[in-house]
């Protein structure tokens, strides 16, 4: 089991926290798939020189970065108003699928480091270290922040109409 922060995040409540994440995430997947639109764009699939694994990896990155937008949407939506937690899940699993890419970036950084390029190598294992560490950071702030709404839905679920006032 995890463990869990009550009210705090960086000296805000969960929900301040959760919003600011979810606008600067939607912000970062925005700018990801202006990038990845742009670079599809480019793709001239009449090419017989066009790398498959390059096309597919940017025509990958548009489809999962709007993905990533619709799921901040949702995480804002319920940071904002504190609705049903299930809509949260979208977030927490894509989130942790972009941490699994980065992760893998990490890897190939380490590769690197052993094979050609030490500096490169040591400068993407300190980026994506750092990375890593506040993504996982903030994942568990939402997280957090999801179990404090299942945890009011759960006591809410029984309560009669008088109870829920006084909550």
């Amino acid at each position: 089991m995890t463990r869990r922060v009550k009210t705090r995040c960086c000296g805000l409540s969960l929900q301040v926290g959760t919003k600011i994440i979810g606008f600067f995430s939607m912000i970062g997947y925005l700018i990801q798939l202006v990038i990845s639109m742009v670079q599809s764009s480019n793709l001239n699939l009449d090419d017989d020189l066009l790398n498959p694994v390059e096309a597919f990896v940017i025509i990958s990155t548009v489809i999962v970065s709007s993905a990533l937008v619709a799921c901040c949407v949702l995480l804002l939506q319920v940071a904002f108003s504190n609705s049903r937690s299930m809509l949260l899940i979208p977030w927490l699993v894509g989130d942790m699928l972009m941490r699994s890419i980065h992760t893998i970036i990490l890897i190939s950084g380490f590769i690197m480091a052993f094979t050609a390029n030490v500096s490169h190598g040591v400068s993407t294992v300190f980026i994506m270290s750092c990375f890593i560490g506040l993504e996982t950071y903030l994942w568990w702030i939402v997280l957090c922040f999801y179990r404090e709404i299942s945890h009011h839905e759960s006591t809410c679920k029984g309560a009669t109409t008088a109870e829920l006032v006084s909550m």
